[in-house]
């Protein structure tokens, strides 16, 4: 049943983040910059690491395409959720990037948890 579970959720997930996705948060930082996640992923039966994370903000338009370390799928609560690990080019700092139905939520290094919401779907702007 579990298997069920997880393998609904998963379909839901890949219904509600199309092959490109913009992940967005405004005002993290109280600076008023908004930080964009530019998420692609390469549909073929499963979550890789061959999938592609951009990385830009409001300030910086210029695209920084992320280091993806692991990539698995997973069960957070009751919906399927896709969990990335990240870097930054030339960095060793690890940020835990979580998709699920409802955005993206990232853990930082310093392990502080900002949330993003899906551009265009669940954002209020």
């Amino acid at each position: 049943m579990k298997k069920l579970v997880f393998v609904f959720a998963f379909i839901l997930l890949r219904l509600v983040v199309n092959a490109q996705t913009i992940f967005k948060s405004h005002n993290f930082y109280g600076n008023d910059v908004t930080e964009y996640i530019e998420y692609y992923f390469r549909d073929g039966g499963g979550v890789s690491i061959s999938d592609e994370i951009y990385y830009y903000t409001s300030k910086n338009s210029q695209k920084i395409k992320m280091s993806i370390i692991s990539a698995t799928e997973a069960v957070v609560g009751m919906e399927g959720a896709i969990i990335y690990q990240v870097t930054f080019p030339n960095q060793q700092e690890v940020y835990t990037l979580t998709i699920a139905a409802g955005g993206l939520e990232c853990k930082n290094p310093d392990g502080s948890l900002q949330g993003y919401c899906i551009e265009g779907f669940n954002c209020e702007d």
